[in-house]
């Protein structure tokens, strides 16, 4: 019954995804702003989607679902930022260029991130 749901949630997740990247241009709104939010909007609901992994008795899966959570969280907050900087760095509009772009920046803030918690006299480094 549990996968029954699953699966109508990922095609729920998919008919939803495909509907909302045909939407119409608003006026002032440039096209690829548009583009750009949208498919972030896609990531953010598919790391949503990943709920069902934090009651998993693996702990691999326990720590891949906090990293979707770590993004969701990065995608929610810099969400204006990230399509601005999509826009001044012509990624293209294609989805696996866009997705590509923003794990690539999420990935960069993480491994920053990582850094400074290493450094000596940081209280993760103390420990």
């Amino acid at each position: 019954m549990k996968q029954k749901i699953r699966g109508i949630m990922v095609l729920l997740f998919i008919a939803i995804s495909c509907l909302s990247t045909g939407r119409v241009c608003r006026a002032g709104d440039s096209q690829k702003e548009i583009i750009y939010s949208g498919h972030i909007k896609n990531m953010i609901m598919s790391c949503e989607s990943k709920d069902w992994m934090c009651d998993s008795t693996s702990r691999s899966i326990r720590g891949e679902y906090a990293l979707y959570k770590l993004k969701e969280s990065f995608l929610r907050a810099n969400r204006p930022d990230l399509v601005h900087e999509m826009i001044e760095e012509n990624v293209g509009i294609k989805p696996y260029q866009m997705t590509y772009y923003l794990n690539k920046r999420f990935f960069e803030v993480l491994r920053k991130s990582m850094d400074y918690c290493e450094r000596p006299g940081t209280v993760a480094a103390m420990k």
